[in-house]
């Protein structure tokens, strides 16, 4: 017990003044009102308000703070990356690129308003995902995100012809006009079926969401940094 009692170059006065102010003979033990005390926690939390006022007790605030910070960013990037492969496997599996047989024109028909409207949403979540990984600092994120970065500059070409252009930023931004003009040959390769790079984003975003996710042991922040036993693993533990 010693080594605990031991907290400090004013920890005999510390103790001294909280001894002889509880009214206790501390010459003869401990006595029933110490029990008491420590039984009913208010000497822990003597104890822990002493820490906080220390140096190591400041240094153990800011770093509960820094760790609380960056899970946050964590939760952040978990959503984002959620949000996007949800999208990206709409798309990918939407009917819109079966379009409507219009037997009088002997054509297909497309909303391409509507296509326009849910790749500018899959875009909106890839841009917000890339702003949110950036922030962070676990090694595993950033590797993932790059991994969907790659992914996206692999259809670099094809995203050009339908006016989706990736930015130095590795952002997408979208040119609505000539994607409207856009071969539908071409946004179906892009956009919809196993190898599009809806297909590739959804899976990649899920692998980013799954790093950041529970596994079997261990505790993580919520996201309001609130931190949570779940008795199961997650990549949250390396922050606690």
């Amino acid at each position: 017990m010693s080594g605990f009692f031991n907290v400090g170059d004013n920890s005999s006065s510390f103790m001294s003044d909280f001894f002889s102010n509880s009214g206790v003979n501390n010459s003869s033990g401990l006595g029933y009102g110490d029990y008491a005390m420590i039984k009913s926690g208010a000497y822990k939390k003597l104890v822990k308000n002493y820490y906080a006022n220390s140096k190591e007790g400041t240094a153990n605030v800011e770093d509960d703070s820094k760790q609380k910070s960056e899970a946050k960013k964590l939760v952040s990037v978990k959503g984002d990356a959620d949000l996007l492969s949800k999208d990206a496997s709409g798309l990918r599996n939407s009917k819109l690129f079966e379009g409507t047989y219009n037997s009088e024109t002997n054509t297909t028909e497309y909303n391409r308003d509507e296509i326009y409207k849910k790749v500018n949403s899959l875009i909106s979540d890839y841009n917000s995902m890339l702003d949110s990984a950036a922030e962070v600092e676990d090694k595993g994120t950033l590797k993932k995100t790059l991994y969907a970065i790659s992914e996206t500059k692999t259809f670099s070409n094809l995203l050009n012809e339908v006016g989706i252009t990736i930015g130095k930023d590795n952002k997408l931004s979208i040119d609505k006009d000539k994607f409207n003009g856009a071969n539908m040959t071409t946004l179906k390769t892009i956009f919809s079926g196993p190898n599009s790079l809806t297909d590739k984003l959804a899976t990649k975003a899920n692998d980013i969401s799954k790093n950041l996710s529970v596994g079997k042991s261990g505790s993580y922040y919520s996201s309001t940094g609130e931190y949570i036993k779940t008795g199961q693993d997650s990549s949250y533990s390396k922050l606690l």
